[in-house]
């Protein structure tokens, strides 16, 4: 079970409800994701982001092109959906996020084992699970040192 799930597809509407049942959704904005997002935060209203049910809709510079999309909003679900390990903001081990509306390059597999993604599933959907420990040498932690988190 999937721990966030991440659309890139900007024709998502018809199967946004759907999918938040599952888990929280962020979804890339356009004007047919849009209204389904403001119809279901109508319907269905949530109190927290991270709560099953609940749908973040964001901008993308470039929302045609799913890949930099995936790669410039990581930092974003990891400030909302992480928490503090060794004094810094990072996912939390385990941590399993669904991508729908890519494919899997290895461009987007050395960005996402920045931020600690271990386990790559090539079906409809991506599921990245992270690793259970923390990674204090790998480059991505390096970059977190910027983003040192005061207890």
């Amino acid at each position: 079970m999937a721990n966030l799930i991440l659309v890139l597809n900007p024709n998502f509407d018809s199967s946004l409800e759907e999918i938040s049942q599952r888990a929280p959704v962020w979804i890339v904005e356009s004007q047919s994701n849009r209204k389904a997002c403001e119809r279901l935060w109508k319907l269905k209203p949530r109190a927290d982001h991270r709560e099953i049910g609940a749908i973040t809709s964001f901008r993308s510079a470039r929302p045609e092109d799913p890949v930099e999309t995936l790669i410039a909003i990581l930092p974003q679900l990891e400030t909302h959906h992480g928490g503090v390990e060794q004094d810094e903001l990072v996912f939390p081990g385990r941590f399993v996020l669904e991508v729908i509306g890519t494919s899997v390059t290895e461009p987007v597999k050395s960005a996402l084992r920045d931020f600690r993604f271990t386990s790559f599933d090539r079906d409809r959907i991506w599921v990245f699970e992270l690793a259970n420990r923390f990674c204090s040498g790998c480059a991505h932690t390096q970059a977190k040192r910027r983003r040192r988190v005061t207890i």
